[in-house]
């Protein structure tokens, strides 16, 4: 990691290099992101699977095992829904990440235990 001295004479010049390698990198990965899809759009799931077993260091099978449930698709949306909630009881009322966890806690007994009452009257 290279650290800038807001002091030093050269201070603008190597500021101006960092930020124009931050931008030679996006572009870069952008090359390397748009002929990624461009493979999936052509080659499909086989495409997808070569890609997972690289960067995941899993084989899929099956085409059957790339396909994501309703219900995992739903798990990961309230997950990241909490997780959010979270966040933003810590940040907005200065209380510790083990306080927001029992307030979460908490709602999500009474809302499950709620939700599961009226679907049992129905």
């Amino acid at each position: 990691m290279k650290i800038l001295d807001t002091n030093s004479n050269n201070f603008n010049n190597e500021f101006n290099t960092l930020l124009a390698r931050g931008a030679m990198d996006i572009k870069e990965a952008e090359k390397v992101v748009s002929n990624l899809l461009e493979e999936i759009k052509k080659d499909k799931n086989s495409a997808v699977r070569k890609h997972i077993e690289k960067f995941d260091k899993w084989i899929a099978k099956s085409d059957k095992e790339l396909e994501i449930s309703q219900d995992d698709m739903k798990r990961a949306y309230e997950n990241k829904l909490l997780s959010s909630a979270k966040d933003e009881i810590v940040y907005f009322t200065n209380c510790t990440s083990e306080v927001a966890d029992d307030l979460i806690n908490s709602w999500e007994k009474e809302h499950y235990s709620l939700r599961s009452l009226s679907l049992e009257d129905e």
